[in-house]
């Protein structure tokens, strides 16, 4: 009666106790068995996204953020998590899809501006990623800035980041990446 699904103990075997990557994985196996045992707890899958985001492992933990906010339970604030783990992995397009798939079922004004603004810097993210892409095999190497895109005339203007950050070329990998994203 006290914890029938054992969900405190997979929460302390499956998050508490992990230190370094391989017990992370050996965690994540843990929770993952634990989520066998108890499928419509929305705590569990939510951990095991949380591990995979340590690993780190961005579309592996928006699988499971995603499996966790549609259950019962769930706080609201876990289907605003998948978009940030999908411009981690570089699939900023996945997230802004996914936003816009949000976007359809919300109401409220206030949630809607907020998605507004996190798929406007999404897709302003893919939109660069897509002009890096031209320019690099166009010219055969990554641009140094966005300055370098205009004047290549593939843009017409650098996006503004509604997040005030602003967007900047990371060489290692030749992608566009938000300033926003380091606080």
């Amino acid at each position: 009666s006290l914890d029938p699904g054992l969900v405190q103990s997979y929460f302390f075997g499956g998050v508490v106790i992990v230190r370094d990557q391989s017990s992370i994985k050996k965690g994540i196996e843990f929770l993952e068995r634990g989520l066998k045992r108890n499928p419509g707890n929305w705590e569990i899958p939510y951990w095991i996204g949380f591990g995979y985001y340590q690993l780190p492992d961005y579309l592996k933990s928006a699988e499971f953020y995603e499996k966790a906010a549609h259950l019962p339970g769930a706080p609201g604030f876990l289907v605003s998590i998948q978009p940030m783990n999908y411009y981690k992995a570089g699939r900023a397009d996945l997230g802004a899809l996914y936003l816009q798939g949000l976007k359809k079922s919300l109401k409220d004004p206030d949630q809607l501006k907020w998605i507004e603004k996190k798929l406007n810097w999404l897709n302003n993210i893919v939109y660069l990623s897509e002009k890096i892409g031209r320019f690099k095999a166009a010219f055969g190497y990554c641009p140094e800035s966005l300055q370098k895109l205009k004047e290549a005339g593939l843009i017409n203007n650098i996006p503004a980041d509604p997040f005030g950050g602003g967007y900047y070329i990371e060489r290692e990998g030749c992608k566009i990446k938000s300033k926003f994203d380091q606080k």
